[in-house]
């Protein structure tokens, strides 16, 4: 609340700042949307352009699925299934999921709400390994749990040494604290042994925390505003990540990937909210809130550094300024020239550009940290 509080004249300053008063248009990147439609296939990546008169959304791939609380309660069943991830360049693969679907479900809950969540794991049998019922290696791929990463809650609530096998289920309960404010969270399974091919899988999702009262306070001078789950994926053949490999979880996994890769794409590739990337043009003076979430389990591709190029920020004035890191809100906002997302972090910034024009915010790449995502990235 004090953090809150502080950031209020902050928050003023920032609105007043010549972004707000200038004619910018800034491109920026999602897949989930109320209404999910089909981009024009010559259509080039980046053609938004011009003065904005108001929001355009060009998807590609379906809407996320959004659940929320309702009367103080977020009541939901995960069904753990096998299904098919449909990646970008219409490269597709056989994994586990939840429910069924890429990217999971987006959870909104309030402070204060009950979380019930429901685990149902429906996959089939686990393949025998030699390391089964030893304390580590990868092992059972089609046994899971579930972990709210970042919650605020003891080792019962948040229980993610159970082991919930195939044909069982089990139900995680939280409650929210009603001064928990606003807060970004996400859920992913935790099963040692299973953990890491699961969640290369594709089994992760968004947990949004939203406290209305804070946010009509801080009164962020928002356009535009997105949960954006980030997920990398690793398509070339002499790695050590490759998809094909992981997926086969040394041997443990039942499920052939059966991967479809008909442009023999080879390279990394950065998926956000389990598909391509949106344009999104900005009103003047807009700018863009997103609500980053890095779900990335590729150790080589695990860290993200994320912001608009040096040539965007000194021709077209764009800016990334940090609101809160890891779930905690900044005393005050912070312009940062780049963010360092590590596997698991999670970031609130607002983006946005004085100069007209399309603008890409993505990965930068780093040449002074290991397993960074390389540049060229859109988010």
């Amino acid at each position: 609340a004090l953090a809150v509080a502080a950031s209020l004249a902050a928050v003023a300053a920032l609105a007043a700042s010549p972004l707000a008063r200038s004619g910018g248009v800034v491109a920026a990147w999602r897949t989930d949307s109320a209404a999910a439609s089909s981009e024009p296939a010559a259509r080039p990546r980046g053609a938004v352009s011009g003065a904005a008169t108001g929001v355009q959304f060009v998807v590609r791939g379906e809407a996320q699925q959004v659940v929320r609380s309702v009367g103080g309660w977020l009541n939901y069943t995960l069904d753990v299934t096998e299904g098919v991830f449909l990646l970008p360049r219409g490269i597709s693969f056989a994994t586990r999921l939840y429910n069924g679907v890429s990217p999971a479900p987006l959870l909104l809950a309030r402070p204060g709400d009950r979380i019930r969540l429901r685990l149902r794991n429906r996959l089939g049998p686990d393949v025998a390994s030699p390391n089964d019922g030893k304390g580590n290696g990868l092992r059972q791929a089609n046994t899971t749990n579930l972990h709210l990463h970042g919650i605020y809650a003891d080792a019962v609530s948040d229980d993610t040494f159970t082991r919930v096998s195939p044909g069982q289920e089990k139900l995680y309960e939280y409650l929210l604290h009603p001064q928990t404010g606003s807060s970004l969270l996400f859920y992913h399974p935790h099963a040692d042994g299973s953990t890491w091919v699961q969640m290369y899988g594709g089994m992760a999702g968004g947990l949004l925390i939203e406290d209305e009262a804070q946010e009509e306070a801080l009164g962020l001078p928002v356009a535009a505003s997105h949960v954006a789950l980030l997920q990398a994926f690793d398509l070339r053949p002499s790695s050590k990540n490759y998809l094909g490999a992981t997926l086969a979880n040394k041997g443990t996994s039942a499920i052939d990937p059966a991967i479809a890769n008909p442009s023999g794409f080879q390279g990394e590739l950065l998926v956000v909210n389990g598909g391509e990337a949106l344009y999104e043009a900005l009103p003047a003076g807009g700018w863009l809130r997103l609500r980053l979430i890095n779900s990335v389990q590729d150790s080589s591709l695990s860290g993200l550094r994320l912001g608009f190029s040096e040539a965007r920020v000194s021709d077209a004035g764009c800016r990334t300024v940090l609101l809160g890191w890891d779930g905690v809100w900044l005393r005050s906002p912070r312009d940062v020239p780049s963010l360092l997302l590590p596997s698991g972090g999670r970031a609130d910034v607002l983006v946005g550009c004085t100069e007209p024009g399309t603008h890409e915010f993505g990965s930068l790449g780093s040449a002074a940290f290991g397993g960074v995502m390389p540049a060229g990235q859109p988010v």
